[in-house]
């Protein structure tokens, strides 16, 4: 598996999660500063290296292809390195603090939420569609090249996390009531296997072919589909035969030094946190007289 790369990445932000979250509860001002130096540093250092090198934007499949020279070294310095997508990352640290802080306490007009929306939007469309004149074959000055290398992946999760405090604060409309939507729970606690056999399953499908396939908007759409039901089914399977036997393992030999939290979320009697918008009578048990727009975003263990 050549993707599993990014696990390493993953267990590096992890370690430095601790230190960042102390700091932002001890310190939050030196925490904040120290969460956009490090977006910071990030972003310099691709619009550095991708200037320097003449790196593509991104991997991405264009009428004119990059040399193999470009590529490599794109995967090579910028697309695997833990530093370079670390941005992402604490911009996500420091969005669950904001919501930690915010919980209850914000309330917003209608006009900003309407920019918020429009804002977030407009970053999305941007970063998906954005090099489309360069994939068609059209030049990308050097400028906008380095730019984009640079900023994309922050600008993304950003947008993203407008999005999450938009549906948090009951501001999410249709898309809050789309994303909150049951059958997607499941799969959501497949996504990591997921991202694991996906590989796989797209190597098998490409190595079993006997003949040419030619690239169209309708076999886009139908690998895509079909990788994606056949990588989650495989998911689903791997689920049930190892993770879940092996959580109930970890809790029969570590239960007594795991929070009860985690134990009792590992011994599945925590089932399922649904994250509502719309206020609630009943809380964990307790009954309370009046919610406010605040307490809207409220875990209800069912």
């Amino acid at each position: 598996m050549g993707w599993t790369w990014y696990l390493a990445n993953d267990m590096q932000f992890f370690w430095l999660t601790p230190p960042l979250l102390l700091l932002l509860n001890s310190a939050p001002f030196i925490g904040i500063i120290i969460g956009f130096t490090l977006v910071g540093a990030s972003v310099f250092a691709q619009a550095i290296i991708v200037a320097e090198n003449n790196y593509v934007p991104t991997l991405l499949t264009t009428v004119v292809p990059a040399t193999s020279a470009q590529i490599g070294g794109f995967m090579e310095d910028i697309y695997t390195k833990p530093w370079m997508r670390l941005s992402p990352f604490v911009i996500g640290l420091l969005l669950g603090y904001l919501l930690r802080k915010t919980s209850g306490r914000l309330r917003l007009n209608k006009s900003i939420v309407i920019l918020i929306w429009i804002l977030a939007g407009i970053a999305l469309f941007g970063v998906i569609f954005g090099l489309h004149g360069y994939a068609s074959g059209e030049s990308l000055p050097s400028v906008v090249r380095t730019i984009y290398a640079a900023v994309h992946r922050t600008v993304w999760a950003i947008a993203i996390g407008a999005v999450i405090f938009m549906c948090f604060h009951g501001h999410g409309g249709p898309i809050d009531i789309l994303l909150s939507w049951r059958p997607l729970i499941p799969l959501s606690r497949l996504t990591d296997t997921a991202y694991l056999v996906q590989g796989l399953v797209m190597l098998f499908s490409y190595a079993s072919m006997h003949r040419p396939v030619y690239g169209s908007h309708w076999t886009t759409l139908y690998y895509a589909i079909s990788t994606a039901a056949i990588s989650y089914g495989i998911s689903f399977a791997l689920n049930v035969a190892l993770e879940k036997p092996l959580r109930h393992i970890e809790v029969l030999i570590f239960g007594r030094w795991l929070a009860p939290s985690h134990s009792t979320a590992l011994n599945g009697e925590m089932r399922h946190v649904n994250i509502t918008t719309t206020p609630k009578k009943k809380l964990i048990g307790k009954s309370t007289e009046k919610s406010s727009p605040g307490d809207s975003s409220a875990a209800q263990l069912l």
